[in-house]
């Protein structure tokens, strides 16, 4: 069946008639503005369940790249910070905070007030 098509104006004008339409038919109504096809007004359950199905996608999605991330020897950020000796040590020099990398860069640590 094919969905019942309003301009922008019918769909205005007649917003409580094609709320009910979709409602009881359960079939999408496309609103069309200069011609084209813009929007289309849906009942709320096959909303949901494409909702459902684009999380189950993205799922596994990130699963799959998980799964590639692991099978090529991937690691954990302190791992990685570890094997580069990126680990920061913070230190306290003539009363003012500064954080010490171990590459030799320093950048001052924001200070809080007690």
């Amino acid at each position: 069946m094919e969905p019942t098509t309003y301009t922008v104006s019918e769909a205005r004008d007649k917003l409580a008639e094609v709320i009910d339409r979709v409602t009881y038919t359960e079939q999408p109504a496309v609103i069309t503005k200069h011609g084209k096809d813009k929007v289309a007004l849906v009942p709320y359950r096959l909303l949901e369940l494409i909702t459902r199905i684009e999380a189950m996608m993205d799922l596994e999605k990130a699963q799959e790249a998980l799964d590639d991330f692991n099978a090529r020897g991937g690691m954990s950020l302190a791992s990685f910070k570890r094997q580069l000796r990126l680990e920061e040590e913070a230190s306290n020099v003539g009363g003012k905070s500064e954080v010490r990398r171990s590459l030799g860069t320093r950048r001052n640590a924001r200070t809080t007030k007690a």
